[in-house]
């Protein structure tokens, strides 16, 4: 077993109390949605998918020596931009127009975009938000809450400041006389809030998501008189605004329950829908047990581009991750690909000609372990299975949140939260090999008493990097840190 080091064997001798998992297993995710402990296992499921031949890569890549030395990271700078983020919000990261770096998220549920720069010469700005728009007509403490989930930044044209808001309203309601009881309305929008048009946009009462009729919300509907003969019912659960720079292209990916009819039949869709006025195309789909009824959906979609100007759309079902690749028109290519086990929202990451999925998958032991897949850039076939990421032979029980990002000079790194309690813990940045093993060892972002909830890693031009996190501040909440960062790994 490797020696810990000095600063790894502090940490082990002052964390005490019971183990947490980040964002699963227990805990809340990003969009504050209950997430089931399972016993998964990263191998795909039994169902026919895309790539289910391919083996992982690359699986006969040697194990490297044992890492002896940390790395030698020098930290040229580091500034703190804010306090009171939004947690549930989190971080997103965009590459702009002209390649410039962008961080979107929320303080409160006021959503800003920063502008990340080498030396912490960035900017924070607050996103434009046109009085007309739907997310502008925000509810009152007594009239409901709002959920934002994600900022997604798209462009800064001089003082006007572009993103997508994706967001959630809860609004106290009550059922007209005669109808069946229901106590708030759910109303779900994604896309641009610096005009006055919405993209993605549902609202109607929530009996899906209503106590009393938890049992049987199919005969509260019905009830109501929204289930009807010969007619469908469509309520989108989730959904998640993308931009790509490169072609000035915008897209949503989200998750749609369709009930047929009187509700014999139901399903859950994840779907795809290009821009304003974009038809709106089910990716894949998943039937959704009625009898009794049973609420089943795709959860916290994500998406990147690959080299060919396709996409890779991966999401989260019950006990399972399924991912897709669909192209630049955003219909599929090919079949769906399925890994079972209870995972941690994935990280998306080009890697020279490849592309990079990370994530983290529930252990049986009641731990968090990371693990990447590799998409190759000639054939783009989705690996059969999970690789495991080796970082380093500590006793942490939880390593979560991955960021993968390749620099400048072609160096492979990986930042994880390690020991989360509450989902916050120890940042550390481990370089990789192309087969994922630490090529050195773990440099901690964060010491002593520091913890973070999760990160985000640009590299610089000249070599080096950029690590953007958010840690805890106390009773400030969650802040925003920038580090620079030049590493030799030895």
């Amino acid at each position: 077993m490797m020696r810990l080091s000095f600063a790894k064997r502090v940490r082990r001798l002052g964390w005490l109390g019971p183990m947490a998992l980040l964002a699963i297993a227990g805990c809340k995710d990003k969009a504050g949605k209950d997430t089931p402990k399972e016993a998964p296992s990263s191998a795909p499921s039994s169902a026919p998918s895309a790539g289910a031949d391919t083996p992982a890569t690359p699986s006969a890549e040697p194990a490297p020596p044992a890492p002896t030395a940390e790395p030698v990271c020098k930290v040229d700078a580091q500034k703190v931009w804010t306090k009171g983020i939004n947690a549930t919000t989190g971080i997103t990261q965009v590459s702009l127009p002209g390649g410039q770096a962008a961080l979107g998220f929320a303080i409160g549920n006021t959503p800003y975009v920063l502008t990340v720069s080498p030396g912490g010469t960035g900017k924070m700005a607050k996103v434009t938000v046109d009085p007309g728009s739907a997310f502008a007509k925000a509810p009152k403490p007594s009239e409901g809450v709002r959920i934002v989930w994600r900022v997604t930044p798209v462009k800064i044209e001089g003082t006007t400041v572009r993103a997508f808001v994706d967001f959630r309203d809860e609004l106290k309601t009550t059922a007209a006389a005669g109808k069946p009881e229901v106590t708030k309305t759910r109303k779900v929008v994604c896309g641009p809030v610096d005009r006055a048009e919405t993209w993605v946009s549902w609202e109607g009462p929530a009996y899906l998501d209503e106590p009393k009729h938890a049992k049987d919300p199919l005969a509260a509907l019905k009830g109501a008189e929204i289930l009807k003969a010969g007619a469908q019912y469509k309520e989108v659960r989730d959904c998640r605004s993308f931009y790509d720079a490169a072609h000035d292209d915008e897209w949503i990916v989200g998750s749609e329950l369709v009930v047929e009819g009187d509700g014999a039949k139901a399903a859950a869709n994840l779907f795809v829908e290009q821009g304003k006025g974009g038809a709106r195309a089910a990716a894949t789909s998943m039937p959704v047990t009625t009898a009794p009824f049973k609420l089943a959906g795709y959860d916290i979609p994500v998406s990147h581009e690959l080299s060919d100007t396709s996409f890779l759309v991966a999401a989260r079902t019950p006990g399972k991750l399924v991912a897709l690749i669909v192209g630049h028109d955003k219909k599929p290519i090919g079949g769906i690909t399925q890994y079972s086990g209870t995972f941690q929202m994935p990280d998306l990451a080009q890697d020279g000609k490849d592309d990079v999925l990370s994530t983290a998958v529930a252990t049986s032991k009641d731990g968090l372990a990371l693990r990447a897949l590799r998409i190759p850039g000639d054939t783009h076939a989705m690996p059969a299975a999970f690789t495991p990421v080796l970082t380093d032979e500590d006793e942490s029980k939880t390593e979560g949140r991955p960021e993968f990002l390749r620099d400048a000079k072609g160096q492979r790194w990986l930042a994880y939260i390690e020991d989360a309690e509450k989902g916050k813990g120890h940042l550390e940045i481990v370089p990789v090999t192309a087969g994922f093993r630490a090529s050195g060892k773990p440099h901690a972002v964060t010491t002593n008493e520091e913890r973070a909830t999760e990160s985000r890693l640009f590299a610089k031009s000249g070599g080096g990097f950029i690590v953007a996190y958010l840690r805890d501040a106390g009773a400030a909440g969650l802040e925003l840190v920038t580090e620079d960062l030049t590493c030799e790994v030895k």
